[in-house]
């Protein structure tokens, strides 16, 4: 029998320095079962250790309860080490950036440079996550069949370093250069449907499209594939333009030191308004408490914070403000198809069923979030809120059995070492032993977690997907000509590929919206992934910014103020 008692309760825990990951470990050695511990989770909460999550671990999380004493060195050779003022902000930042070329990037700080750095026909407004406002684009129209989109751009944009002014030639390479296969673009499939671009004088840009593409301006324009990128600079520095990218956005890149921090200084040839700050410096910190902690002592300015427990102390910390955003990711597992017995939808459908979401919610995000069956965030057009699966360990092993498993099997589950990866692998591997599925836990840091699954070298994986609209989650994850990567699961279904092909391309919302939702059916089916739960995004910062506004894991920062 288990008594609470062996376990810790929370302040004891909390003193002991005892990680969530820990407890869950030290509870199911004491014989509890996974919903008794997502309950005692619940009720107690857990502290932060360095644990290790797996042999295999590279690099923990260690998310450790924050202490007094100061653990964020000041960045070499940067003049600011926190605390706004009219010139100077330092954000915490929880990985490094993997590349600032529109056609490769894929992690969120890849996403927040690429936003200060470059330019698109259109961006997202602030404060929202579907309202479009024009960026270089100062009007738009697209023609009743939705083949034909012509921009007027603005004539007072220009490139960064002296690369001259901003004109539509400049859009016709950025877009097509995704539909060259030499470039090897993450964004070739979302491009396909791009006809031509054309352009008339140097302040017009049409661009032509095969078929009708509805998601077209809040999906690709809007967003890393609809950066605009300049040729000449890009033949300049060749492989090492991650060093030296040149954009006409509001800043430009001046310092990248991997795995310590990047700065960015104001573009003064910016066309729009750059806001006060003349420097931007992101402190690259792997872990969210140091992050906690550097926010306390005015070490850092702003932060993203997606740890339950931190974001309790951030949200209730007097000396902080915070606002919040709910749901815009999902964290999901994606199934190597390829793989046995993964390759019987059986065993996929087992491991579903196997899984207490709601215990998820409460146990690891403590009730901030919210759980899922669909890839589609709360946001995205098209999201079904259907929940066929229920928690079920009964109907999970009976399935298991039906193929050929009545005792289980082995597997493994690749996780990597931020956020809220490692408790979510722990409580889903304590969840899938219920029902004699045994899944090491193997954790990477985020690149090599990407290039694992890239390569196929793996049989489940836990990460998480933030997006617009809904073809950039279910093309990616879903359509054949994906493969091997994002489409780590190698689904590939001629069925599922027809329905996001005629979904991409019809114009009447409510038949789009029903072959979203017969696609997202066809997941619930076919399992070629696992969708989670919804998160909470936390946005702390020093009290003298005003009119910081959470948003995709990005930051505001030319609309933002500093006071006193």
């Amino acid at each position: 029998m288990i008594k609470i008692s062996d376990l810790s309760s929370g302040s004891n825990q909390r003193e002991r320095g005892i990680s969530r990951r820990e407890f869950v470990r030290r509870s199911m050695l004491l014989g509890a079962t996974a919903p008794v511990v997502s309950v005692l989770l619940a009720a107690c909460g857990a502290g932060e250790s360095t644990e290790s999550t797996g042999a295999d671990t590279v690099a923990d999380s260690a998310r450790t309860t924050p202490s007094t004493s100061s653990v964020v060195d000041a960045p070499a050779s940067t003049e600011t080490s926190g605390g706004a003022t009219k010139e100077t902000l330092t954000v915490g930042w929880l990985g490094d950036l993997l590349s600032l070329d529109p056609s490769k990037m894929r992690d969120t700080l890849d996403t927040e440079l690429g936003y200060k750095l470059y330019s698109s026909l259109v961006r997202i407004k602030t404060g929202t996550v579907d309202e479009l406002v024009g960026d270089l684009a100062e009007t738009w129209e697209v023609s009743p069949d939705g083949l034909e989109y012509r921009f007027s751009l603005r004539p007072t944009a220009v490139w960064q370093r002296d690369y001259g002014p901003v004109t539509a030639a400049d859009v016709q390479y950025s877009f097509m250069r995704h539909k060259d296969e030499s470039v090897g673009s993450l964004y070739a499939t979302e491009a396909a449907n791009i006809k031509d671009v054309q352009f008339e004088g140097d302040h017009t840009a049409i661009i032509i499209m095969e078929q009708p593409y509805p998601g077209f301006l809040a999906e690709f324009a809007a967003y890393r594939p609809g950066f605009i990128v300049n040729k000449k600079a890009i033949e300049d520095a060749g492989e090492r333009y991650n060093e030296r990218p040149v954009g006409s956005g509001p800043f430009l890149l001046e310092v990248w030191l991997p795995n310590e921090k990047v700065e960015i200084v104001r573009h003064d040839g910016f066309y729009g308004d750059p806001g006060p700050f003349k420097r931007v410096t992101y402190v690259i910190i792997p872990e969210e408490a140091t992050i906690e902690i550097a926010l306390e002592k005015g070490e850092i300015d702003i932060a993203y914070f997606f740890n339950p427990e931190t974001q309790a102390r951030v949200t209730t910390n007097p000396n902080l403000k915070s606002e919040s955003i709910t749901g815009p990711r999902t964290y999901y597992l994606q199934l190597n198809l390829e793989r046995q017995p993964l390759d019987d939808v059986r065993v996929r459908q087992a491991l579903w069923w196997a899984i207490d979401k709601d215990a998820l919610v409460e146990g690891v995000l403590l009730g901030q979030g919210e759980a899922t069956d669909t890839l589609l965030n709360p946001h995205v057009f098209g999201r079904l809120a259907e929940r066929p699966y229920t928690y079920d360990p009964d109907r999970a092993r009976q399935l298991l059995t039906e193929a050929g498993y009545p005792d289980g099997f082995k597997t493994s589950l690749l996780i990597y070492d931020t956020e809220l990866v490692p408790e979510l692998g722990t409580a889903i591997q304590a969840m899938w032993r219920e029902i004699g599925v045994v899944a090491e836990l193997i954790q990477r840091e985020w690149a090599q977690h990407v290039e694992v699954r890239r390569s196929g070298n793996f049989d489940i994986a836990l990460q998480p997907q933030l997006r617009l609209g809904p073809d950039q989650y279910i093309t990616p994850l879903m359509h054949s000509s994906s493969i091997p990567y994002p489409n780590a699961s190698r689904y590939n279904s001629p069925e599922a590929d027809e329905l996001i092909d005629k979904a991409r391309i019809t114009v009447d919302e409510s038949e789009r919206e029903r072959l979203y939702h017969e696609i997202q059916r066809i997941v619930y089916r076919d399992v070629p992934v696992i969708p989670l739960v919804h998160p909470v995004f936390v946005l702390a910062f020093q009290p003298v910014i005003q009119g910081a506004v959470p948003g995709l894991i990005t930051l505001n920062v030319t609309e933002m103020s500093v006071t006193g």
